[in-house]
């Protein structure tokens, strides 16, 4: 059986970044990652997730120092990344921010427009004991802002901002009883998504942003 607690870790990805004004400062710079952190468990109802994904279709930073100039960098793209393998598809190229004390940094990760934007594959248990499968297909809004006050960059530092899935958040207010109710298609799997157990959906998805904690790390 599955282990009920299933806990991922995302590759680091970093992005090219360019100053300004075009032109790449190689004297001092730190290479900036984003990482996803994925803690796979249960929650109140006892699920167990094994596999997943969350598509973002952008991504965009900006940097502003103490002198008042703009860093700028924006990623245009869908990529999807494998919560369990923890690759992104496609690969995303590396990028640096030039030295500086900045005033603040601002990163945001915009969810994919178009189809899922975070699918989820788990299971629960019966009433007999056997296992139910369970696929919930997200198809939200989602915007995920991160920014980071007073930071200086000094020769090669590194930093982080991380994003970690908390699935159990979502299920929070979903019992046990409400997934042994919920409708079964002809193979028994349980879909939660816009069109399907809509009740559930619209629970899991009323606070979708506060299921995916953000930090900085120096």
């Amino acid at each position: 059986m599955l282990s009920k607690f299933l806990y991922l870790s995302l590759a680091c990805f970093t992005l090219p970044m360019i100053a300004g004004d075009g032109i790449k400062d190689n004297s001092g710079e730190m290479d900036l990652q984003i990482q996803f952190d994925s803690v796979f468990n249960g929650g109140a109802a006892n699920l167990t997730f094994y596999n997943g994904t969350i598509r973002l279709s952008e991504i965009e930073f900006e940097g502003e120092n103490a002198n008042g100039e703009e860093v700028e960098y924006e990623l245009a793209q869908l990529t999807t990344i494998d919560l369990t393998t923890g690759l992104a598809s496609p690969a995303l190229d590396p990028i640096v921010i030039p030295s500086g004390d900045y005033e603040g940094l601002a990163l945001e990760l915009k969810g994919a427009t178009k189809g899922s934007v975070i699918s989820l594959e788990g299971y629960f248990t019966d009433r007999d004991q056997s296992i139910v499968p369970l696929q919930v297909n997200i198809k939200e809004s989602l915007n995920l802002a991160i920014d980071h006050q007073k930071y200086s960059v000094a020769s090669s530092p590194s930093l982080s901002a991380s994003f970690l899935i908390d699935p159990s958040h979502w299920f929070a207010n979903i019992s046990q009883q409400d997934l042994l109710q919920a409708d079964r298609d002809a193979n028994g799997v349980v879909h939660i998504d816009p069109n399907r157990n809509t009740k559930l959906y619209h629970k899991i998805t009323a606070d979708l942003p506060q299921g995916i904690k953000r930090t900085w790390a120096d």
